[in-house]
């Protein structure tokens, strides 16, 4: 493919190289000490790697519109999936930790439908809003069918539960919906009463419960806030310039998670300050070039879904980091690209593939779908 913005894929192989090194680096004891190998979460990483180029790769071959003609059907496929977590047959593994994410695919693989519903929502909004925007100043007409659709999405995933992936999917969303022109008087009427909704329910939910006590008190550093309290030790030992690649100290069945939530706390203490801003700023550098993407391009479904695309890479990116330097409570949420697991790498790399696509089709200068909406909220 020719003309794709070659400035987001080789930020794209970096970062994920560089998480697989990582991977080994965070998980290599802990594989000795579980499995005699301290390569097998290596391995099967390596494995989920290829998977996630070949992904990255589809993406890219595919015309963006496609998604287009089947945006409402995949929103129908994903919900229906959503299903089969919480279905024992289905699940095969069971609830880990308390919670029912996951469909065991075959042998000891599995896969978490919510990471595919990013992909569903986003293509279901770009399609919906670009619709519809002759409506979108209807609440009934314009927003009610697409708020619904979504808020039958986030509610399947709130019964596994996964309350991380529910507010930041609700944050792509709302951002998707505003930069398409929603007024901001709908916003409210629906973000209100969703966001106190989604707060009871994490209050009434006891592991949610213990989280947010956690974080709001600082918690037990040896009970419910140990595994943040380690995060910090680690991110502070780290230094300027870090204790040196694979040298952690924390991820020796100190902090829990080294390998997956938590392995920027590794990353702080391996390489320190120098190394923890390295990675925020290839994410920025991505999210930058996304956004200027989502403002070239060709029309609007392909301007929301590049933007939506962005969004979500940039959401889930913010909140890991959040959870890990204890700026948000504790979430479950992945680093993309860079935490050990399969079905966020592949995902993630696929949104990336298409927001190649999208690149590539940009023919003109500047486009007009979004720039024309910011200018006019800027004169009102």
């Amino acid at each position: 493919m020719r003309g794709y913005d070659r400035n987001i894929f080789w930020a794209t192989i970096i970062i994920v190289l560089f998480g697989t090194v990582m991977v080994y680096s965070a998980s290599s004891i802990t594989s000795q000490s579980r499995f005699g190998d301290p390569m097998f979460f290596l391995k099967r990483q390596l494995i989920r790697l290829v998977l996630g180029f070949g992904a990255m790769a589809l993406g890219m071959w595919l015309d963006y519109h496609i998604w287009q003609r089947y945006a409402v059907w995949a929103m129908i496929g994903i919900c229906a999936f959503l299903l089969l977590p919480l279905i024992p047959q289905f699940a095969g593994m069971g609830p880990v930790k308390g919670a029912s994410r996951w469909v065991r695919l075959f042998g000891s693989s599995s896969l978490q439908p919510s990471e595919l519903a990013k992909f569903a929502m986003i293509i279901f909004l770009a399609e919906e809003l670009s619709r519809r925007r002759q409506l979108l100043e209807s609440f009934c007409d314009g927003i009610v069918p697409i708020i619904i659709p979504v808020a039958v999405l986030l509610g399947l995933i709130v019964l596994q539960p996964n309350f991380g992936m529910v507010i930041g999917l609700s944050f792509v969303a709302v951002a998707m919906m505003l930069v398409a022109g929603i007024p901001i008087k709908h916003f409210v009427y629906v973000s209100i009463p969703g966001f106190a909704l989604l707060g009871l329910l994490m209050l009434k939910s006891h592991h949610a419960f213990l989280r947010l006590k956690s974080f709001f008190t600082s918690g037990d550093p040896l009970h419910e806030g140990y595994q943040i309290a380690q995060s910090l030790i680690a991110l502070g030992s780290g230094g300027i310039f870090g204790v040196g690649l694979g040298q952690s100290k924390q991820k020796i069945f100190y902090l829990p998670e080294a390998h997956t939530d938590f392995i920027f706390a590794v990353i702080g203490e391996e390489l320190g300050l120098v190394g923890a801003t390295a990675v925020v700023m290839i994410f920025a550098y991505i999210t930058w070039r996304g956004i200027r993407v989502a403002l070239r391009a060709p029309d609007r479904f392909g301007a929301y879904l590049a933007f939506g695309s962005t969004a979500t890479i940039f959401t889930f990116a913010m909140i890991n980091l959040g959870v890990v330097t204890r700026l948000l409570p504790t979430t479950g949420i992945p680093l993309p690209f860079v935490s050990y697991g399969g079905s966020q790498l592949v995902v993630h790399m696929f949104i990336i593939g298409v927001l190649l696509n999208i690149s590539s089709a940009v023919k003109v200068p500047v486009a007009k779908p979004i720039i024309e909406i910011v200018g006019r909220r800027c004169a009102t």
